[in-house]
């Protein structure tokens, strides 16, 4: 009798439930009203009522189910319920993609500038007895853009100095360095090849190879820097050109020209602020 008993309740549940669209809900009613009747034949056997007397008098307590259907169905719309599924699932994606941005941007080994003294070379004035005096030749934020394959590339800072050694043994020295952000909102798109890749040349016709390039010598100029993680979807390309000899340019062109692309973002020399 209790598998007949487990069955027919069950099955006036089911029937009950049948118009309620949120698979949660529909478990969360179905145990509910299959309680409450047990509750209600417990209670009936109890007053010495049979058990077959008190099974029918449960099912007619409760009613018709397909007129109950549509009560409960009205009751337990299904848009809040998907809308916190859906809040569920927003949150573990969000989250998911907070630990994928994090992973390289704490594996990556941060560079702020170069070693001197550990100084922003496009804001700080440095000043050493042992090496001598650098002075800000020119300090400029070009805010060119430019895209290529979902990458969005900003130049956003230059940056010209000019040092006069102590030791009279080393000749005065030109550094240039300049930044490009690179971002790119898909997770997948990785570390980006541009800073391998990058060549420049200036309004004299001096060029500067790009790293990589196997038949750039010792000694030439070229375009040489770092990347690393700077923010979620982002990395900042910290550049610089070795053995620089644009002084009297009047602007650098930075290319990327790899498998039929056409990127250039321009620095103007004759503009800027200077210490």
């Amino acid at each position: 009798m209790a598998n007949y008993l487990n069955y027919s309740f069950k099955t006036w549940c089911l029937r009950a439930i049948a118009q309620i669209r949120f698979p949660p809900d529909q478990d969360a009613v179905m145990a509910e009203l299959y309680a409450h009747m047990l509750d209600h034949y417990d209670a009936l056997m109890e007053a010495g009522v049979g058990r077959e007397e008190a099974e029918r008098r449960t099912l007619e307590a409760m009613g018709s189910p397909e007129e109950i259907a549509p009560q409960l169905a009205a009751v337990h719309h299904p848009f809040w319920g998907w809308l916190l599924w859906g809040t569920r699932i927003a949150l573990a994606l969000i989250l998911c993609a907070a630990v994928f941005c994090a992973v390289p941007y704490l594996r990556n080994t941060f560079y702020s500038g170069p070693d001197w003294n550990r100084y922003d070379p496009y804001e700080d004035t440095y000043i050493s007895d042992e090496v001598g005096v650098t002075e800000l030749v020119l300090r400029t934020e070009p805010d060119q853009s430019a895209e290529s394959d979902g990458f969005h590339l900003t130049l956003t800072r230059a940056a010209w100095w000019h040092t006069d050694f102590v030791d009279d043994s080393q000749e005065d020295l030109d550094t240039f360095r300049f930044q490009i952000r690179v971002f790119n909102p898909r997770p997948w798109a990785g570390r980006p090849e541009f800073y391998e890749w990058l060549w420049a040349e200036d309004s004299l016709g001096n060029y500067y190879y790009p790293f990589y390039l196997d038949n750039a010598v010792a000694g030439d100029p070229g375009v040489t820097g770092n990347c690393y993680h700077s923010a979620p979807f982002t990395y900042t390309l910290d550049m610089w050109l070795s053995n620089f000899c644009s002084m009297d340019a009047d602007w650098i062109d930075i290319h990327y020209d790899r498998s039929g692309r056409d990127i250039v973002l321009r620095i103007d020399l004759t503009g800027g602020d200077g210490a």
